[in-house]
């Protein structure tokens, strides 16, 4: 579980990544260091992992930032309107980016599909980013419905950005697909090596009697649902399936792989651990 993961043109050094933005926009990971609950004659610091960033839009974006809003299940993310663009990222990160000990896949956000093309334009041959992570889970702005519900809208975007770059590319597909095989055929056929389901599960939070606040749901709660879809698509999937939802330690990795997953991204687990990943990796070793 632990072997290297082929994603077409995309080689991961094992199974697990960290889920975009979970190492923060940049996804540029602390050094840990010694972990003082580690058992005696462990390593002294957990393995890097590749990591997915925070998404990234053609321009950057002032307004409410995002917020997470506390569950019993887990948490429920709130989107806001504030957002860093790439020119804003690649004078931040880049240089980090390119020393990273485990390359990072950039998550790329548009409005329109011509905006995703404009964001792998420039990313294309930025040293360290190992491939893109389109995000179909935001709506399309002449449908109101998330891009990946729509497999022509997946089918433009693909074509944006494969006009633009050749970076590897994955689509990020949310779990409420209209029809997940349609979307994924549409990502397959447009040039992704892999898919990630998903976005979280639609959730409203209303914290102390506030105005509700649409969101996703996402830890704990989100594993039995996203591994449903996982073991549902996995069998007949036409690219490989990277699952993200719900992982909290290494059995719901390992359930994932079971399941017919090639990959298994970390997210919301990072807010009680930043180790978390990199710590999970570790463990299936």
């Amino acid at each position: 579980m632990s072997a290297p993961v082929a994603l077409g043109a995309l080689r991961l050094p094992g199974a697990v990544l960290a889920a975009a933005g979970a190492l923060g926009p940049g996804a540029v990971a602390v050094s840990w260091g010694p972990d003082p609950e580690a058992p005696a004659g462990a390593p002294d610091a957990v393995p890097a992992v590749p990591a997915v960033t925070a998404g990234l839009t053609w321009r950057s974006h002032r307004g409410r930032p995002p917020r997470l809003i506390e569950t019993p299940a887990g948490a429920v993310y709130v989107p806001g309107t504030a957002g860093p663009g790439v020119d804003h990222a690649l004078r931040r990160y880049g240089r980090l980016w390119a020393t990273r000990a485990a390359r990072v896949i950039v998550s790329v956000r548009g409005a329109t599909s011509a905006e995703y093309g404009l964001v792998a334009a420039e990313l294309e041959g930025a040293p360290g980013v190992a491939a893109l992570e389109l995000d179909a889970t935001v709506p399309d702005e002449s449908a109101g419905a998330p891009i990946g519900h729509d497999p022509l809208a997946v089918r433009r975007v693909l074509a944006e950005v494969r006009r633009a770059c050749d970076l590897p590319v994955l689509v990020k597909l949310p779990a409420t697909l209209p029809d997940p095989d349609a979307s994924l055929r549409a990502a397959a056929a447009g040039g992704a090596v892999a898919v990630t389901l998903a976005g979280g599960l639609p959730a409203v939070a209303a914290p102390d009697g506030t105005e509700p606040a649409p969101g996703w749901l996402v830890g704990p709660a989100t594993f039995p649902a996203v591994l449903h879809l996982v073991t549902r698509l996995a069998r007949g999937a036409p690219l490989p399936l990277i699952a993200c939802g719900g992982v909290a330690g290494v059995d719901q990795v390992r359930a994932y792989l079971r399941a017919g997953a090639a990959a298994v991204q970390v997210g919301s687990a990072h807010l009680a651990d930043p180790r978390a990943a990199s710590a999970i990796a570790a463990a299936l070793l």
